[in-house]
């Protein structure tokens, strides 16, 4: 029988597996009997003279953390000249085979892995030991009496071995490009590197987790490039169903500047469970409601709607006459005009009542209310790049926080671009550019009524979606959720006016899709009593209110109804807006 291999007095039993630095075994302890993992660094880490002793200080902190969710090292050595670390052996499985095997897990499993891991991560960082390589395979799961036990493994390696000469002779790359901070993934930000890029890796792990994948596959410079400018991908568009609070979360775990971030990874999963509904239940699918007399009545409830808006015109018309007023003539639906300011054309909206809010959508979309406005106008298309510029031009608004989109670098500034959407857009500039224009923004009721109209319905265009008339994922979209692919030319945001047969009653434009748009109300629950020209919340909340869903967003983020929400001074790719004012006499 051949003899078994040893290193030191570890006897190897099996390889467990292999990385760009070490070999990991089972292997037993034969002093002690007793079976441990066994990490073993690739010989050509010795070439660097003093490597093996940053390597021991590196150990030695990490044999110090003594956390129930850390795995426990019992030693440090070289032997037979290998360098290796002695470690607690653990069952179960690594996180990174669960989310292979099981995809995107629901909130409530994905919670308490979340939970364990940045109790972990929180204590390492009181002890002033930040781990470099949070990642899935980091990670290990394994079944318990009581639940779930979480691992994390591997503590400090990746500082012992980022400045070893060998990383450039043998061209391998520390850390994980899809997990990297933007500190991490510029090598002249390395003094940037704090316990922050932990928490952010954190937020791709739990992205993953709650989604499917990660913001941006790969391990290419590009993978790198993208952490440190491109805006993540709403984690909404991949997965519809997660609550808004959950993206919020996730979207600061993953701001580019450190100090942006949570400044605790409790902190984090906190709000994570505090988003979480106490009865997690499946978004409805968008379907039209069953033939019957719901659907008649509700078929004669907007016909009755529409008569008393005509009914109504026309008894203002005759009181006026009668009453020999020089009142200027009401303008008919589809009636435009040209703002002074921007050149931008409105399209008038008569006053009315509509039931707002979805019985299908989100919990915040209901109550479904009547809501009374007066007529205003609104703007056909979103604010362009174009349009923005001048304000910009007149000091009055300031520019965009980037110039570059999906998939442009050069976008904002560039002529080909100048009837695009403006967008990386706060609520404030949009806010600064409608008073500039001497306009406001819309309040959330306008702008629901100006899509969706008296018969309040699920699309501008009508009931039913159609992928044709709506900038919102062409084929090269690759997102699990596109039940629809609609090759329509465009991989980015859209110019304006590109989608002529998705107009809404009164005749504006991309209402739904391309951007996200702000309105002016703050973000609250709906009231369940008829409404007459709402505002929103009269005190200031935490978010301003988006409305329209993105070019990349999913058909249920299109539906009219539906709401966004975010600061007032978040910019982002996909966020842009139009603006509103008052019909004469209002």
């Amino acid at each position: 029988m051949a003899q078994s291999r040893r290193i030191g007095k570890y006897e190897i039993l099996e390889e467990l597996g292999r990385g760009g630095f070490a070999t990991v075994y089972k292997a037993r302890d034969t002093r002690l009997d007793r079976v441990v993992a066994l990490k073993v660094l690739h010989p050509y880490w010795r070439e660097d003279p003093g490597f093996a002793e940053r390597f021991q200080r590196e150990a030695r902190a990490a044999a110090n953390l003594r956390h129930s969710n850390i795995v426990t090292v019992f030693e440090a050595d070289e032997a037979d000249g290998q360098l290796f670390i002695g470690m607690e052996y653990l069952p179960g499985r690594s996180l990174k085979e669960l989310l292979s095997a099981e995809g995107a897990l629901p909130l409530e499993r994905a919670q308490p892995i979340l939970e364990q891991i940045a109790e972990a991560l929180d204590y390492a960082h009181e002890q002033g030991v930040v781990h470099r390589d949070i990642k899935p395979a980091n990670v290990m799961v394994e079944d318990t009496p009581r639940g779930k036990r979480v691992t994390l493994l591997d503590f400090g390696l990746v500082k012992a071995l980022q400045t070893s000469t060998a990383l450039t002779s043998h061209g391998t790359l520390l850390g994980s490009p899809e997990y990297m901070a933007p500190e991490q993934a510029d090598p002249n930000r390395a003094s940037e590197i704090g316990p922050a890029a932990d928490r952010y890796a954190l937020g791709i792990v739990a992205y993953q987790m709650l989604t499917g994948r990660v913001p941006f596959p790969g391990d290419t410079p590009a993978t790198l490039y993208a952490h440190e400018h491109k805006p993540v991908p709403l984690p909404r568009s991949l997965r519809p169903g997660l609550p808004r609070g959950v993206e919020q979360a996730l979207l600061k775990m993953l701001a580019k500047a450190p100090a942006e971030r949570f400044t605790s990874c409790a902190a984090f999963v906190g709000q994570l469970r505090a988003a979480q509904p106490t009865s997690e239940q499946a978004r409805p699918a968008i379907t039209l409601p069953a033939p019957g007399w719901s659907w008649v009545v509700a078929a004669l409830v907007g016909a009755l709607v529409l008569v008393a808006v005509i009914a109504a015109l026309v008894s203002t018309g005759n009181q006026a006459g009668q009453a020999g007023q020089s009142t200027a003539p009401t303008p008919a639906l589809g009636t435009t005009r040209t703002r002074p300011a921007d050149g931008m054309v409105m399209v008038y909206v008569p006053d009315g009542t509509f039931q707002m809010g979805s019985n299908d959508g989100d919990t915040d979309e209901q109550p479904v209310h009547e809501v009374t406005l007066d007529s205003f106008w609104i703007d056909r298309t979103e604010v362009t790049n174009a349009q923005y510029a001048r304000c910009v031009k007149d000091g009055k608004c300031s520019a965009p926080s980037e110039s570059s989109s999906y998939t442009p670098d050069s976008y904002y500034g560039e002529s080909q671009y100048a009837d695009h959407p403006v967008i990386w857009v706060s609520w404030d500039d949009a806010n600064d550019y409608c008073a500039w224009a001497e306009v406001q923004l819309p309040t959330e009721a306008q702008w629901e009524y100006a899509a969706r109209g008296p018969q309040a319905t699920e699309f501008p265009w009508g009931n039913t979606f159609d992928g044709t008339k709506v900038n919102y994922c062409d084929t090269n979209c690759t997102l699990d959720w596109a039940d629809k692919k609609v090759d329509d030319g465009f991989a980015d945001i859209a110019p304006v006016s590109s989608y002529p047969e998705g107009a809404s009653w009164v005749g504006a434009l991309d209402m739904v899709g391309n951007v996200w748009e702000w309105v002016a109300d703050w973000y609250g629950n709906y009231p369940s009593e008829l409404q007459v020209n709402p505002t929103g919340p009269t005190s200031e909340q935490q978010f301003h209110v988006l409305r329209g869903g993105g070019w990349g967003d999913a058909v249920y983020n299109v539906r009219a109804a539906d709401r966004g929400i975010n600061t007032s001074d978040y910019r982002l790719v996909t966020l842009g807006f139009r603006c509103v004012s008052a019909a004469p006499g209002e």
